[in-house]
């Protein structure tokens, strides 16, 4: 049986409304925990590099605003790093607000990891993920910090690579 064309004509007259199109969307009570609300997705490709023992910014920042004060964050960066000296490390870290801010890797200092050279220049893909509940429904930004760990000078986003840090708010 061949399909027909659907034109205003075929349509029984108020068939499809407004009001039945919105009594379809789902309220927040309806929502299932775990569905994604809302994406925000941020990248650059600015080469940085330190020699500091203390979090610094990489420049990769991203800002959401919850839909919800019980929604979580659910944060997830990649990027290109490495250190210019044997046993050298560079680890990264994700800041609610900046760097001075609540640190989402924990509070040993140590981030959510990193890499370790083993000599010359091995570049290494560092990736972080976590799960923030910020309780606002204001504007909220997430900035990816990095630091030397031991010795060396730590880079990332080498030979430009794109850095990435994509934020999705999650229903609780």
């Amino acid at each position: 049986m061949p399909l027909s064309k659907i034109d205003s004509d075929s349509l029984n007259t108020g068939a499809v409304t407004s009001t039945a199109l919105a009594s379809g969307v789902p309220t927040r009570a309806q929502l299932p925990a775990g569905t994604v609300l809302q994406v925000v997705h941020s990248n650059n490709q600015t080469i940085v590099s330190t020699t500091s023992s203390s979090f610094i910014t990489t420049g990769l920042t991203a800002t959401i605003t919850p839909a919800f004060s019980t929604s979580n964050i659910l944060v997830c960066v990649n990027m290109l790093a490495y250190n210019t000296t044997a046993g050298g490390q560079c680890v990264i870290t994700v800041f609610r607000g900046t760097v001075a801010g609540t640190d989402l890797g924990g509070t040993t200092g140590n981030g959510f990891g990193g890499c370790l050279s083993g000599g010359g220049e091995v570049f290494s893909v560092v990736s972080a993920m976590a799960l923030d509940s910020p309780a606002t429904t204001s504007a909220t930004t997430y900035t990816v910090g990095y630091k030397r760990k031991t010795t060396g000078t730590a880079y990332c986003n080498v030979d430009s690579q794109e850095a990435d840090i994509t934020l999705m708010e999650i229903a609780a």
